[in-house]
């Protein structure tokens, strides 16, 4: 009887505007059936269903339902630092509705980057995903991890690379070598056809290696350049100036090639002989090389002679020039001997960088009296007479 009592007062109190049919319950204020296929069909124009509001501290726990956990059940969470807004429990934590807030796999519209963003409101890192598998990480500190989930530094890249550039070989475009850092200048390797404030003549192709100081308001910088096309090396520090000379580095490609007589020698013949260990062999570094000699001898008892050296390029056939020093040591009372010496400087020109030419002393004598070869005694006597030959590439 009782029971009965119950369901009549519930009819009672839902009015006309409640129907039961069968299972089915309907609350609408027309008396329209229940949909066949729902337990509850609420309808109205005008009014609302309220969820019950509850505070949960905990998503991770029930509280504050009391009773019962099942799985499914749905409040409105009224903490803001949980999360407001409608959730259910899945069995071991509540979890929050989306609504319009969330962020749509085809994107949003309309957002305030002021208020809108991708990310946590606590202090939990952040990780990105592809096929499940963890791709990146941005820490709590604002480290940003590529293939590694402890980054140690802004951008870690573990043991990846990375590129960026012309051609994505991390090298830029950077016509004035001058550029402030403020008006744009970055360290960095960069490349240009039209080169500002390189080293005087530049043309064409050019490279540059630009080592910035960190206040971009100055232009102090330390830079390295040199052309696509030969083997010099340009250095300056800007020092504040965007057209600071350059200076030109000289390697071991630049140090001078040089080889000396170590044993005694006789120019004996008349026309041009090579004399055979004073061979030097190169490689230009540019269009020029220069070429210097020295020498110096005895003539003969009672000659009177001339002897002629000359640097012949072997490589081209051609001879780079020489010189000619006059040996006179006759005397009708006695015999005697002349010291004689003899030296000689100038450019090879016609060069191409990066070819390897070999030179060689020629030699030759002539006169009109006596014994008329001219000798060097630089392994007997070193102290005084001597043949060198040197090149600057």
């Amino acid at each position: 009887m009782k029971k009965n009592l119950s369901i009549f007062s519930f009819i009672i109190t839902l009015g006309i505007s409640s129907t039961l049919v069968a299972q089915n319950i309907g609350i609408n204020g027309t008396g329209a059936a229940p949909d066949a296929g729902a337990m509850l069909d609420i309808s109205s124009t005008n009014k609302g269903l309220l969820i019950p509001r509850v505070s949960i501290a905990n998503l991770a726990t029930i509280a504050p339902i009391v009773g019962s956990s099942t799985v499914s059940m749905l409040v409105y969470n009224t903490n803001t630092t949980t999360g407001t807004g409608y959730h259910y429990w899945d069995g071991t934590t509540w979890v929050r509705f989306f609504t319009g807030d969330a962020w749509e796999l085809t994107g949003n519209a309309g957002t305030n980057i002021a208020t809108n963003f991708l990310g946590t409101t606590d202090n939990n890192s952040l990780a990105f995903r592809t096929n499940n598998i963890e791709r990146m990480r941005i820490l709590n500190t604002g480290n940003v991890g590529i293939g590694t989930t402890t980054p140690g530094y802004r951008l870690d890249l573990n043991t990846g690379t990375f590129a960026f550039g012309n051609g994505n070989v991390r090298t830029e475009t950077r016509s004035n070598a001058g550029l402030q850092g403020n008006a744009g200048a970055q360290s960095g390797f960069f490349e240009t056809s039209t080169p500002t404030n390189y080293p005087s003549g530049a043309s064409s192709w050019w490279h540059l290696i630009d080592v910035r100081h960190s206040n971009n308001a100055n232009n102090y910088a330390l830079q390295l350049s040199g052309s696509f096309f030969d083997q010099k090396l340009y250095f300056r520090k800007t020092n504040n100036n965007p057209a600071q000379p350059w200076t030109e580095l000289l390697s071991s490609a630049n140090n001078p090639v040089s080889t000396s007589l170590a044993a005694d020698y006789t120019v004996s013949s008349a026309g041009w002989s090579n004399i055979a260990p004073m061979t030097v062999t190169f490689t230009a570094t540019k269009t020029t090389a220069l070429v210097q000699f020295t020498c110096s001898g005895l003539a003969y008892t009672n000659s009177m002679a001339y002897v002629q050296f000359r640097i012949f390029n072997s490589t081209l056939a051609s001879s780079v020039g020489g010189t000619m020093t006059h040996m006179q040591s006759y005397d009708d009372t006695r015999g005697t001997t002349t010291p004689w010496s003899c030296s000689f400087s100038k450019n090879m020109t016609g060069l191409t960088p990066g070819a390897t030419y070999t030179v060689i002393v020629q030699g030759q004598r002539g006169g009109i009296w006596g014994t008329l070869n001219a000798v060097i005694n630089a392994s007997s006597d070193p102290d005084s007479q001597h043949m060198t030959l040197t090149v600057f590439p």
